[in-house]
C-alpha cells in the first residue's frame, strides 16, 4: 500500500507519553500514517495552515486555548478534515454537544487500542464513532431530548429571527438596533425564548435551536 493510500493522522494532546504511545500503535497499521503530533493548539493551527490530515485526533484539555474552543474554526476552515475527540471526559452530555457541533467521533482515553483503530477507519469511511460506554447513554439522552423538544411552529417568526441573531453572537443592543426595537423588548424576547425552549442559558438556547433545525 502506498503512502497516498493511507489514512493520514495528526495527534494533538498535551501528554507526550500518550502522543508517543498512540503514534507507535498507529504506525503498526498498514493503512494508517501519522503525519505529526502536537502538544498545544498553537502548534496545531500553524501546522494545519500548511497541510491537513484526513483525521485529527484532538484532546479537549490543552494548554492555552482548549481543544473544544477551536472546533468551530477547524470545521469551517477545513471541511474535509474529520475530527475525533480523544478525551478523559466520559460525559454523554459533553459528547452530545460536540457531536451536534459537527465532530465525527468521541473516544474516551481508556478505550482499547483496537477500538481506536476501528474508530479511525469508520470515521474515515464517513461514519460517526462513539466510545461503546457512551453509546447507550447517548441513545437515552436523544430519546429524552426528542420528547422534550417543542415544535418549531411554537415560535413566532420574530422569535426565530431574534434566536438566529443571538446565535450570530450579536448583543441585545445590536439586535435591538438592527430590528428597530427597544433593548427591553429584545431582553423580553430572550426570556421568552429561554422559557419556550426549556433552556437555562444562551448556549442551551442555541443548542435547542440547532436541534429544531432553526439554526444552521
Amino acid at each position: 500500500m502506498s503512502t497516498t493510500d493511507k489514512i493520514s493522522i495528526m495527534i494533538t494532546d498535551d501528554h507526550p507519553m500518550l502522543r508517543n504511545g498512540l503514534k507507535g500503535i498507529l504506525s503498526l497499521e498498514a493503512d494508517i500514517t501519522v503525519l505529526d503530533e502536537y502538544g498545544n493548539t498553537k502548534r496545531l493551527l500553524k501546522a494545519l495552515e500548511l497541510k491537513q490530515p484526513d483525521i485529527l485526533l484532538l484532546d479537549l484539555q490543552l494548554p492555552g486555548t482548549r481543544g473544544d474552543e477551536i472546533i468551530p474554526e477547524l470545521l469551517l476552515r477545513y471541511p474535509k478534515m474529520r475530527i475525533i475527540i480523544l478525551t478523559g471526559n466520559n460525559s454523554a452530555y459533553n459528547a452530545r454537544i460536540l457531536l451536534d457541533i459537527g465532530v465525527h467521533g468521541y473516544l474516551v482515553k481508556n478505550m482499547e487500542e483496537h477500538l481506536i483503530i476501528s474508530a479511525i477507519r469508520k470515521v474515515n469511511d464517513g461514519d460517526i464513532f462513539v466510545s461503546p460506554e457512551l453509546q447507550e447513554r447517548l441513545l437515552r439522552m436523544s430519546k429524552k431530548i426528542k420528547n422534550e423538544l417543542i415544535n418549531a411552529d411554537d415560535l413566532t417568526s420574530r422569535e426565530v429571527q431574534v434566536l438566529k441573531l443571538i446565535a450570530d453572537e450579536l448583543t441585545s443592543q445590536a439586535i435591538a438596533d438592527q430590528l428597530g426595537l427597544s433593548l427591553r423588548t429584545i431582553e423580553n424576547y430572550r426570556l421568552v425564548l429561554m422559557q419556550k425552549l426549556g433552556a437555562k442559558n444562551m448556549i442551551g438556547m442555541i443548542k435547542k435551536g440547532i436541534q429544531l433545525g432553526l439554526i444552521e
